[in-house]
């Protein structure tokens, strides 16, 4: 992912982008991670469970699915194949003094939380690897879970 990061440029004060010109001719994308890339519990009082880093990397995945097949949008598939775009997600950073991680259990996570993450991705054809789009983004994530 090393050449991607060469090609990103700013497009606000939280999100550095590249997308390369094929991304549009995609309509079926199969989500991968995000991948934890941090130590949650480095430094911090308050420990988190395997469940909790699970739980968060699940909302990142539903949250990222959602987006993407809104009102009949892109269709999200499980494996590779032709004409599949895989994302590639990594959590980097994440802050806990900020609501997200430093709230009651019960709403740590699967509840409505504000948090600061730092977030990286990857786009590449599921076949080939040929990278199709990079970013980087952080700053506040507003966690509102549907599971009751």
């Amino acid at each position: 992912m090393a050449a991607a990061w060469a090609r990103l440029e700013k497009a606000d004060d939280t999100l550095y982008l590249y997308l390369g010109p094929k991304v549009a001719s995609y309509s079926q994308f199969r989500i991968v991670g995000p991948e934890i890339l941090f130590d949650p519990n480095a430094g911090k009082s308050d420990k988190f469970t395997a469940e909790e880093i699970e739980d968060l990397s699940q909302y990142f995945r539903d949250h990222l699915s959602d987006a993407f097949s809104e009102n009949e949008g892109y269709s999200i598939v499980e494996d590779a194949g032709e004409g599949v775009a895989t994302i590639r997600l990594a959590v980097t950073a994440l802050d806990a003094s900020l609501g997200l991680l430093n709230i009651s259990v019960a709403t740590k996570i699967t509840g409505a939380g504000l948090g600061v993450a730092a977030l990286e991705g990857e786009m590449v054809d599921s076949l080939t690897g040929e990278q199709l789009g990079a970013w980087i983004r952080w700053g506040t994530v507003v966690v509102c879970s549907k599971r009751v």
